[in-house]
Formats: C-alpha cells, structure tokens, sequence
C-alpha cells in the first residue's frame, strides 16, 4: 500500500511518500506496517516549492539527510 506523511519545519516542509506492508508474526501478535522505499514527493525550503528536476539533483547526502525527516512523520494511507 502506498502511504503518506509530511514534515512540518519552520523553513522546511517534505511531503513523503513511501510503501507500507502489514507485518504479521503470528498468531496473537498485532499487525504492524513496516515503511519501506522512502522517498521526497515534494520539498518546500524556506516558502520556494523546488521542482522534481531540482529534486533530483541534489547531492546524495543531502538527500538522506532531508530522508531522515521521515523518522518522525506519522504516515498515512
């Protein structure tokens, strides 16, 4: 399933996508959604709405460092 989530900052705002899969470890256990496959559907930097080309050309490590945002998102399907 596809989910959602979006980052609130002061000078930043990320809307995430990622993919959710229930996880189910038996009988007794709860059902989990694990998150895999992160990624930036929109980026928002101090009030400028960057395009999906200037998205994809941002360095590697910039890139994991605005992923890492995600830890604290509550996502959505």
């Amino acid at each position: 399933m596809t989910l959602t989530g979006t980052y609130n900052g002061e000078e930043l705002q990320i809307e995430f996508r990622a993919r959710g899969d229930r996880s189910d470890y038996g009988p007794g256990t709860p059902t989990d959604i694990e998150i895999t496959d992160v990624e930036i559907n929109a980026l928002t930097i101090a009030g400028h709405d960057l395009t999906h080309e200037q998205m994809r050309n941002l360095p590697t490590w910039l890139v994991s460092l605005i992923k890492s945002y995600a830890s604290e998102v509550e996502f959505e399907v």
